[in-house]
């Protein structure tokens, strides 16, 4: 890149497989820099348009809230089709949630708007989603976790009942508050089962959830441990507080409270300095 000069497509394909290798290592920051750096190279418009997407979620998912902001502004959608809307209407969800200024229904939504087209995405967006709207609780609305799994009862068979892990979660948090525990535990036991094997951070911290609903105290740990690691290992600054409070939480219930404490002090002084809540 150094020796050429805009526009270059082979230059920011070459760039491009970089950042996907850097995204399979986990590196989301060098990910994000490999990826706006393509798009510096990229002649066409829309392709140039999605690189910058995805340089924007992996800076989001880094940590980097500021510079994420920061390009999403420079973005302009008016060339985008409909995939690249709904997945630039996603990294605005994901980015406003870091922020501490989204809401499940808008998680919810934007799951619909992906399921004809991206299904990997679309099962992120209804898990994180429910996910969001079982921690509101209380402070949601009126039967909002009820009202998330009726949405998730409704999602297509191929979301959620691929086999994956994610997609395990959602049908077994779908049977769990509209059919009850005895209906659920045997989907959410496989869900446990393949996401401890080759889950991603956002499938290991629902995953965490559902070992607590099935007081599975070796799973609860395993994934608490396993997800802090992977967040440390991959730099993702936004998810490694939530994981550190996850492990604060069983430790806590443990009676170990001097190790407790040093997970919820580090998961606040991340969240300091990252500028996420």
């Amino acid at each position: 890149a150094a020796a050429s000069i805009p526009p270059d497509e082979a230059v920011a394909v070459s760039l491009e497989a970089a950042a996907s290798r850097a995204q399979l290592r986990g590196s989301h920051a060098t990910a994000a820099a490999y990826f706006e750096l393509s798009a510096t190279f990229t002649p066409d418009e829309p392709v140039r348009l999605g690189r910058l997407i995805d340089a924007a979620q992996e800076l989001v998912d880094s940590g980097e809230l500021e510079r994420a902001g920061a390009l999403l502004d420079r973005i302009a959608p008016e060339q985008f089709d409909d995939l690249q809307r709904a997945r630039m209407r996603g990294v605005d969800v994901k980015f406003a949630f870091a922020r501490g200024e989204g809401s499940p229904s808008d998680l919810l939504r934007h799951a619909d708007e992906l399921a004809p087209a991206d299904l990997p995405r679309a099962r992120w967006a209804y898990l994180q989603g429910f996910m969001a709207a079982l921690f509101a609780g209380r402070l949601g609305p009126h039967d909002g976790v009820v009202d998330a799994a009726r949405t998730l009862r409704a999602v297509p068979a191929s979301l959620s009942g691929d086999g994956t892990g994610t997609g395990l979660l959602l049908a077994g948090y779908g049977l769990l508050f509209t059919e009850g525990a005895a209906a659920a535990a045997p989907v959410l036991r496989r869900a446990l089962d393949v996401i401890h094997r080759r889950g991603d951070l956002d499938s290991l911290g629902a995953a965490y959830q559902a070992a607590f609903e099935l007081w599975d105290e070796d799973g609860i740990l395993a994934l608490a441990q396993r997800r802090t690691k992977v967040a440390r290992a991959t730099g993702a600054l936004v998810a490694l507080p939530a994981a550190l409070s996850q492990l604060g939480a069983f430790e806590l219930l443990a009676g170990r409270l001097d190790v407790a404490e040093s997970c919820f002090e580090e998961a606040d002084e991340i969240t300091r300095s990252t500028g996420s809540a």
